[in-house]
Protein backbone atom coordinates (compact mmCIF):
# COMPACT_ATOMS: atom_id res chain seq x y z
CA UNK A 1 0.00 0.00 0.00
CA UNK A 2 1.18 3.84 -0.37
CA UNK A 3 0.16 6.39 1.51
CA UNK A 4 -0.69 9.62 -0.21
CA UNK A 5 -3.32 12.68 0.41
CA UNK A 6 -6.27 13.87 -0.59
CA UNK A 7 -5.82 17.56 -0.44
CA UNK A 8 -9.50 20.00 -1.20
CA UNK A 9 -8.64 24.10 -1.53
CA UNK A 10 -11.25 26.39 -1.41
CA UNK A 11 -10.44 30.19 -2.87
CA UNK A 12 -11.70 33.46 -2.12
CA UNK A 13 -15.23 33.93 -3.59
CA UNK A 14 -14.69 37.75 -4.43
CA UNK A 15 -11.94 36.23 -7.16
CA UNK A 16 -12.96 36.90 -10.90
CA UNK A 17 -13.27 33.04 -13.06
CA UNK A 18 -10.20 34.61 -14.33
CA UNK A 19 -8.06 34.90 -11.55
CA UNK A 20 -9.54 31.74 -9.69
CA UNK A 21 -8.16 30.29 -13.38
CA UNK A 22 -4.72 31.53 -12.63
CA UNK A 23 -4.48 31.14 -8.84
CA UNK A 24 -5.25 27.26 -9.60
CA UNK A 25 -2.84 26.86 -12.62
CA UNK A 26 -0.40 28.27 -9.73
CA UNK A 27 -1.07 26.00 -7.51
CA UNK A 28 -0.69 22.60 -10.12
CA UNK A 29 2.89 23.80 -11.43
CA UNK A 30 5.57 22.40 -9.25
CA UNK A 31 4.98 18.59 -10.04
CA UNK A 32 8.17 16.52 -9.12
CA UNK A 33 8.48 13.14 -10.54
CA UNK A 34 9.69 12.69 -6.62
CA UNK A 35 6.54 13.73 -5.06
CA UNK A 36 3.55 13.82 -8.01
CA UNK A 37 0.50 14.99 -8.74
CA UNK A 38 -1.33 11.62 -9.35
CA UNK A 39 -5.38 13.23 -10.14
CA UNK A 40 -6.11 17.03 -10.34
CA UNK A 41 -9.71 18.39 -10.79
CA UNK A 42 -12.31 20.87 -10.43
CA UNK A 43 -15.17 19.69 -7.92
CA UNK A 44 -18.29 20.59 -8.82
CA UNK A 45 -20.37 20.00 -5.38
CA UNK A 46 -21.62 17.16 -3.64
CA UNK A 47 -23.82 14.37 -5.25
CA UNK A 48 -24.34 13.27 -1.73
CA UNK A 49 -23.53 15.64 1.52
CA UNK A 50 -22.00 13.64 4.20
CA UNK A 51 -24.86 13.87 7.32
CA UNK A 52 -22.82 13.42 10.41
CA UNK A 53 -18.93 12.69 9.99
CA UNK A 54 -17.08 15.94 9.57
CA UNK A 55 -20.22 17.57 7.77
CA UNK A 56 -19.76 20.58 9.26
CA UNK A 57 -16.09 20.84 7.71
CA UNK A 58 -16.77 19.79 4.34
CA UNK A 59 -20.27 21.45 3.78
CA UNK A 60 -18.57 24.94 5.33
CA UNK A 61 -16.97 25.85 2.13
CA UNK A 62 -17.20 25.91 -1.57
CA UNK A 63 -14.26 23.77 -2.75
CA UNK A 64 -12.34 24.48 -6.08
CA UNK A 65 -9.77 22.12 -6.31
CA UNK A 66 -9.15 18.26 -5.71
CA UNK A 67 -5.85 16.94 -5.71
CA UNK A 68 -4.57 13.43 -4.91
CA UNK A 69 -0.41 13.52 -4.32
CA UNK A 70 2.15 10.69 -2.92
CA UNK A 71 4.07 10.02 -0.79
CA UNK A 72 3.49 12.39 2.36
CA UNK A 73 4.02 15.25 4.09
CA UNK A 74 5.79 17.02 1.59
CA UNK A 75 2.97 18.43 -1.52
CA UNK A 76 3.86 19.66 -4.70
CA UNK A 77 1.05 22.07 -4.48
CA UNK A 78 2.52 25.16 -5.05
CA UNK A 79 0.27 26.78 -2.14
CA UNK A 80 2.61 29.51 -1.21
CA UNK A 81 1.89 31.23 -4.57
CA UNK A 82 -2.10 31.00 -3.56
CA UNK A 83 -1.73 31.45 -0.06
CA UNK A 84 -3.52 34.80 0.11
CA UNK A 85 -6.57 33.93 -1.75
CA UNK A 86 -7.03 30.07 0.26
CA UNK A 87 -9.85 30.39 2.26
CA UNK A 88 -9.48 26.55 3.03
CA UNK A 89 -7.54 23.99 2.49
CA UNK A 90 -8.49 20.19 3.58
CA UNK A 91 -6.62 17.23 3.45
CA UNK A 92 -7.34 13.15 4.10
CA UNK A 93 -4.53 10.90 4.36
CA UNK A 94 -5.04 7.35 2.92
CA UNK A 95 -3.71 4.61 1.26
CA UNK A 96 -4.09 2.88 -1.94
CA UNK A 97 -2.76 -0.24 -3.47
CA UNK A 98 0.58 -0.49 -5.51
CA UNK A 99 -1.29 -1.67 -8.80
CA UNK A 100 -3.43 2.02 -8.30
CA UNK A 101 -0.67 3.55 -7.60
CA UNK A 102 1.45 2.49 -10.45
CA UNK A 103 -1.49 3.11 -12.51
CA UNK A 104 -1.79 6.63 -11.92
CA UNK A 105 1.73 7.67 -11.86
CA UNK A 106 1.07 6.38 -15.63
CA UNK A 107 -2.20 8.57 -16.60
CA UNK A 108 -1.42 11.39 -14.84
CA UNK A 109 0.34 13.12 -17.72
CA UNK A 110 -2.93 12.85 -19.98
CA UNK A 111 -6.94 13.95 -19.29
CA UNK A 112 -9.01 11.30 -19.04
CA UNK A 113 -10.92 9.71 -21.85
CA UNK A 114 -13.94 7.03 -21.83
CA UNK A 115 -13.76 3.60 -21.90
CA UNK A 116 -14.34 2.03 -25.73
CA UNK A 117 -16.93 -0.35 -24.81
CA UNK A 118 -19.62 1.59 -22.65
CA UNK A 119 -22.98 1.02 -24.61
CA UNK A 120 -24.15 4.54 -25.82
CA UNK A 121 -26.92 6.81 -23.53
CA UNK A 122 -30.38 7.62 -25.38
CA UNK A 123 -30.14 8.87 -28.90
CA UNK A 124 -32.23 11.58 -27.59
CA UNK A 125 -29.52 13.23 -26.09
CA UNK A 126 -27.26 13.52 -28.71
CA UNK A 127 -26.58 16.23 -30.62
CA UNK A 128 -25.52 15.17 -34.00
CA UNK A 129 -24.93 18.34 -35.27
CA UNK A 130 -22.49 19.52 -32.79
CA UNK A 131 -21.47 15.71 -31.77
CA UNK A 132 -22.10 16.45 -28.11
CA UNK A 133 -24.00 15.75 -25.25
CA UNK A 134 -28.04 17.90 -25.15
CA UNK A 135 -29.56 16.69 -22.33
CA UNK A 136 -32.93 18.75 -22.08
CA UNK A 137 -33.89 19.99 -18.42
CA UNK A 138 -36.90 18.59 -18.41
CA UNK A 139 -35.20 15.22 -18.69
CA UNK A 140 -34.27 15.32 -15.25
CA UNK A 141 -37.03 14.42 -13.21
CA UNK A 142 -36.93 14.15 -9.59
CA UNK A 143 -38.28 10.56 -8.30
CA UNK A 144 -42.09 10.20 -7.55
CA UNK A 145 -43.54 8.41 -4.25
CA UNK A 146 -43.57 5.15 -6.55
CA UNK A 147 -40.20 3.93 -6.96
CA UNK A 148 -39.26 2.09 -9.78
CA UNK A 149 -39.30 -2.17 -9.44
CA UNK A 150 -36.53 -4.14 -9.96
CA UNK A 151 -37.96 -4.83 -14.06
CA UNK A 152 -38.78 -1.23 -14.72
CA UNK A 153 -36.27 1.16 -16.24
CA UNK A 154 -37.00 4.99 -16.89
CA UNK A 155 -38.62 6.06 -20.43
CA UNK A 156 -35.67 6.98 -22.60
CA UNK A 157 -34.95 9.96 -22.25
CA UNK A 158 -36.04 10.81 -18.54
CA UNK A 159 -33.82 10.46 -15.45
CA UNK A 160 -36.16 9.35 -12.37
CA UNK A 161 -33.27 10.84 -9.55
CA UNK A 162 -33.87 11.96 -5.54
CA UNK A 163 -33.79 15.85 -5.31
CA UNK A 164 -30.70 16.35 -4.28
CA UNK A 165 -29.29 14.58 -7.76
CA UNK A 166 -31.72 16.30 -9.99
CA UNK A 167 -30.44 19.11 -8.50
CA UNK A 168 -26.65 18.11 -8.74
CA UNK A 169 -27.53 17.73 -13.15
CA UNK A 170 -29.49 20.24 -12.88
CA UNK A 171 -26.13 23.02 -11.89
CA UNK A 172 -24.05 20.56 -14.00
CA UNK A 173 -26.13 21.20 -17.17
CA UNK A 174 -24.30 24.48 -18.35
CA UNK A 175 -21.04 23.15 -17.41
CA UNK A 176 -18.28 21.91 -19.78
CA UNK A 177 -17.77 19.23 -17.36
CA UNK A 178 -21.47 18.07 -18.46
CA UNK A 179 -19.68 16.82 -21.76
CA UNK A 180 -16.48 14.98 -19.94
CA UNK A 181 -15.34 11.90 -17.82
CA UNK A 182 -16.34 13.18 -14.33
CA UNK A 183 -14.87 11.14 -11.48
CA UNK A 184 -16.52 11.35 -8.11
CA UNK A 185 -15.16 11.26 -5.16
CA UNK A 186 -16.58 8.84 -2.28
CA UNK A 187 -16.09 8.92 1.34
CA UNK A 188 -17.39 5.79 3.29
CA UNK A 189 -18.41 5.56 7.26
CA UNK A 190 -19.18 2.02 8.02
CA UNK A 191 -22.25 0.73 9.95
CA UNK A 192 -20.17 -0.46 13.12
CA UNK A 193 -17.62 -0.22 11.23
CA UNK A 194 -17.85 -3.07 9.44
CA UNK A 195 -16.92 -3.26 5.55
CA UNK A 196 -18.38 -6.75 4.77
CA UNK A 197 -22.07 -5.47 3.05
CA UNK A 198 -20.61 -2.39 1.46
CA UNK A 199 -17.49 -5.09 0.15
CA UNK A 200 -20.53 -7.40 -1.45
CA UNK A 201 -22.31 -3.75 -2.98
CA UNK A 202 -19.26 -3.12 -4.63
CA UNK A 203 -18.60 -6.55 -5.92
CA UNK A 204 -22.21 -6.36 -7.38
CA UNK A 205 -21.61 -3.38 -8.63
CA UNK A 206 -18.79 -3.96 -10.68
CA UNK A 207 -20.29 -7.10 -12.57
CA UNK A 208 -23.48 -5.89 -12.83
CA UNK A 209 -23.57 -1.99 -13.04
CA UNK A 210 -19.93 -1.22 -14.06
CA UNK A 211 -19.16 -1.70 -17.67
CA UNK A 212 -22.85 -0.22 -19.01
CA UNK A 213 -22.04 3.13 -16.60
CA UNK A 214 -18.20 3.52 -18.05
CA UNK A 215 -17.11 3.42 -13.89
CA UNK A 216 -13.73 2.46 -13.82
CA UNK A 217 -12.34 2.82 -9.85
CA UNK A 218 -9.15 5.22 -10.17
CA UNK A 219 -8.57 4.42 -6.01
CA UNK A 220 -9.93 2.91 -3.11
CA UNK A 221 -7.95 2.48 0.35
CA UNK A 222 -8.47 2.95 3.48
CA UNK A 223 -8.27 6.47 5.59
CA UNK A 224 -5.60 6.82 7.62
CA UNK A 225 -6.19 10.00 9.91
CA UNK A 226 -9.02 12.22 10.68
CA UNK A 227 -9.80 15.21 8.25
CA UNK A 228 -7.51 18.37 8.65
CA UNK A 229 -8.73 21.53 7.79
CA UNK A 230 -6.72 25.12 7.84
CA UNK A 231 -8.50 28.00 7.40
CA UNK A 232 -7.81 31.65 6.83
CA UNK A 233 -8.05 33.44 8.60
CA UNK A 234 -7.79 30.86 11.34
CA UNK A 235 -10.68 30.04 13.12
CA UNK A 236 -11.12 28.33 17.12
CA UNK A 237 -14.22 26.63 15.79
CA UNK A 238 -12.63 24.52 12.45
CA UNK A 239 -9.18 23.05 12.00
CA UNK A 240 -7.43 19.97 13.19
CA UNK A 241 -8.01 20.95 16.99
CA UNK A 242 -11.76 20.16 16.55
CA UNK A 243 -13.42 18.33 19.40
CA UNK A 244 -13.42 14.34 17.23
CA UNK A 245 -16.54 13.39 19.29
CA UNK A 246 -18.56 16.05 17.61
CA UNK A 247 -17.32 14.64 14.45
CA UNK A 248 -17.80 11.12 14.42
CA UNK A 249 -15.97 7.93 14.44
CA UNK A 250 -14.02 8.64 11.67
CA UNK A 251 -14.07 8.20 7.80
CA UNK A 252 -13.03 4.54 7.29
CA UNK A 253 -12.27 4.36 3.42
CA UNK A 254 -12.29 6.63 0.52
CA UNK A 255 -12.08 6.12 -3.37
CA UNK A 256 -12.45 7.87 -6.38
CA UNK A 257 -14.17 6.27 -9.62
CA UNK A 258 -14.49 8.02 -12.82
CA UNK A 259 -17.33 7.57 -14.87
CA UNK A 260 -17.53 8.52 -19.10
CA UNK A 261 -19.93 10.77 -18.29
CA UNK A 262 -22.45 12.17 -15.30
CA UNK A 263 -25.45 10.87 -17.25
CA UNK A 264 -24.22 7.42 -17.21
CA UNK A 265 -23.59 7.63 -13.57
CA UNK A 266 -27.25 9.21 -13.04
CA UNK A 267 -28.86 6.68 -15.77
CA UNK A 268 -27.88 3.98 -13.55
CA UNK A 269 -28.82 5.64 -10.48
CA UNK A 270 -32.57 5.88 -12.03
CA UNK A 271 -33.31 2.65 -12.67
CA UNK A 272 -34.99 -0.08 -10.59
CA UNK A 273 -31.79 -2.62 -10.96
CA UNK A 274 -29.87 -0.45 -9.25
CA UNK A 275 -31.92 1.04 -6.62
CA UNK A 276 -32.24 -2.79 -5.56
CA UNK A 277 -28.36 -2.96 -5.23
CA UNK A 278 -27.89 0.11 -3.32
CA UNK A 279 -30.30 -0.83 -0.76
CA UNK A 280 -27.64 -2.93 0.13
CA UNK A 281 -25.25 -0.30 0.30
CA UNK A 282 -27.22 1.66 2.08
CA UNK A 283 -27.90 -0.38 4.95
CA UNK A 284 -24.04 -1.07 5.31
CA UNK A 285 -22.98 2.43 5.41
CA UNK A 286 -23.34 5.06 8.68
CA UNK A 287 -22.32 8.51 6.61
CA UNK A 288 -20.91 8.95 3.31
CA UNK A 289 -20.04 11.92 1.56
CA UNK A 290 -19.75 12.58 -2.67
CA UNK A 291 -17.78 15.07 -4.89
CA UNK A 292 -18.27 15.33 -7.80
CA UNK A 293 -14.32 16.24 -9.71
CA UNK A 294 -14.14 17.14 -13.45
CA UNK A 295 -10.67 16.12 -13.90
CA UNK A 296 -11.13 17.18 -17.73
CA UNK A 297 -10.61 21.16 -17.10
CA UNK A 298 -7.86 21.46 -15.47
CA UNK A 299 -6.06 20.78 -18.90
CA UNK A 300 -7.58 24.38 -19.66
CA UNK A 301 -5.63 26.16 -16.62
Amino acid sequence: MIDCTVHLLSLDSSLSSKDAATLLSKALSTPTTTNPLLVTGIPHGWIHKPHVQDAALLLAHDWHLFALTSPPPNTPLNLTATNNSILAHATIAISIPETQYTALLTTRNSPPTPLPTTPPLPAAWHNPQTNTLSIPPSAIAPKTTTNPTSTTRPAPGTLNLDSEMASFLSSLLPSPASQTPISLFNLFQYARADSTTHDAYMSQFKSTFGDSAGASVKFMGPVKSPLALSVSPPSSSEGEGQNQAARGQGWQDANLVQYDSVWHYAWMLSTGEYAELNRGKVEGLADTGILGVGEWEVWGL
